[in-house]
């Protein structure tokens, strides 16, 4: 489909109110998915240290070095996020639908010619 099409259809003017609709449509649903993935990697992690925290803590080496790999790629995440979230795109807005200008009529004469002295 055409920006011409996309503007005709939801009632844009010209096509390029349809260009930056799609636009801020495609941003925000790249948001989306890049909080799914942050959300879920962060989830991943916390499950990850919960399960070799006891061993860290008890000394073994390798689950001391596995957690605190986890720690710092949570703290990676979350500085990820906060980017993200101070860059958000406005939601897309509903359309307006475009109003055509309405006819002028043209009086007729004798109508207003009474009124003139």
């Amino acid at each position: 489909m055409t920006y011409d099409g996309i503007a005709r259809e939801l009632g844009y003017s010209d096509p390029s109110g349809a260009w930056r609709a799609v636009r801020r449509c495609l941003k925000q649903r790249q948001q989306v998915a890049a909080d799914n993935y942050i959300d879920g990697g962060l989830v991943d992690l916390q499950i990850l240290v919960e399960k070799n925290w006891r061993r860290a803590v008890e000394g073994d080496l390798r689950a001391a070095e596995l957690v605190l790999t986890a720690l710092e790629r949570q703290r990676r995440l979350l500085e990820l996020q906060s980017k993200h979230e101070n860059q958000k795109v406005e939601p897309v807005k509903p359309v307006k639908p475009v109003r055509k200008p309405r006819a002028v009529r043209k009086p007729e004469a004798g109508f207003f010619a009474s009124f003139i002295v």
